[in-house]
């Protein structure tokens, strides 16, 4: 589809390049951001090209987030579900966790980090984490939308969320 764009039609760009790189890959967004080169344009969601950017504060929210169910609820147990591996926002929200998981020394099971893509279809994901890790006390996620796969996953295991699980 961004093929079509015809150069001359266009006065300024706002380009969601966190989702162009979820289907194009990492690796050809310099190509892709190149055919733009001679339009004003605003990258989103990804930072260090020759352009404008603006990302969303990643660390704040989730940082808090993950200390409470830590500090307030007593949770070890936590589990992560993150966006795709060459997508900024996810290796971001990632790194958040890796670090609170770090910062109060709870160890990280193997398969308690699991990748979704964004969207609401992560019952998958969740299955597989509650399947190897049956004691999961919580999942955090990187973003909203991937947490509705897990509410209908637990609402199929008979897990009431905010008593059998966060």
């Amino acid at each position: 589809v961004y093929d079509f764009v015809e150069k001359e039609e266009i006065d300024f760009l706002l380009i969601s390049l966190g989702t162009v790189i979820d289907f194009l890959g990492s690796e050809r967004a310099e190509e892709f951001l190149a055919k733009f080169n001679n339009i004003p344009s605003i990258v989103l969601e990804d930072r260090g090209f020759d352009k404008t950017c603006v990302v969303l504060d990643n660390r704040t929210g989730l940082t808090k987030c993950m200390e409470h169910l830590i500090k307030d609820h007593g949770y070890k147990k936590i589990a992560f579900v993150t966006g795709r591996k060459s997508n900024f926002d996810a290796k971001e929200r990632l790194d958040v966790y890796l670090s609170v998981m770090s910062k109060y020394k709870i160890p990280i099971e193997e398969g308690m980090i699991a990748y979704g893509d964004f969207t609401e279809y992560s019952d998958e994901v969740v299955a597989g984490i509650l399947d190897n890790h049956p004691d999961t006390e919580a999942i955090c996620f990187a973003n909203d939308m991937m947490a509705l796969g897990a509410y209908r996953e637990c609402k199929k295991r008979g897990l009431v969320i905010g008593r059998d699980i966060a």
